[in-house]
């Protein structure tokens, strides 16, 4: 279970994958989401698949401008996405690339406004998730125990 402590003033907010796999399976993906999962793993889908999903999401085409550039249905092209979209999202669900990247964000903005505000305590805090994050990545273990 991937869990970040990120300090902000005097609230913690907790980061866990499985909150986000629950809020993740409640609804589905937004335009934003798929747009950041076709950077991380694009090259993994099927050439047709990446195609539609980049026209579709990245360029904006409507199904009608797809099928016809593509010699495909609207349904047809409704399918790829549909399957598209799933397969990044399975993806991202096992890989949780994107989610690292979003937590070390938040972590790095926290730990700049720790840094101006002086607060030295918390920036080795901040410092810490971090380092603990990128060893997450490095090692290839998407868990950890939830201690700074």
């Amino acid at each position: 279970m991937l869990s970040i402590f990120l300090l902000d003033s005097m609230a913690i907010r907790v980061y866990t994958d499985s909150m986000q796999k629950q809020e993740n399976q409640l609804r589905e993906p937004w335009h934003t989401d798929v747009c950041l999962w076709l950077d991380y793993y694009g090259d993994l889908l099927s050439l047709r698949q990446r195609e539609v999903l980049t026209l579709y999401f990245d360029e904006d085409w409507s199904l009608s401008e797809i099928a016809e550039h593509t010699g495909l249905s609207r349904q047809g092209i409704h399918d790829q996405i549909r399957r598209g979209v799933a397969r990044l999202s399975a993806l991202e669900r096992s890989l949780e690339l994107a989610q690292r990247d979003r937590l070390m964000g938040e972590l790095i903005k926290t730990a700049s406004r720790q840094h101006q505000s002086g607060d030295d305590q918390g920036l080795r805090q901040s410092l810490s998730a971090m380092t603990k994050l990128l060893g997450q990545a490095v090692d290839g273990r998407g868990e950890h125990d939830g201690t700074l």
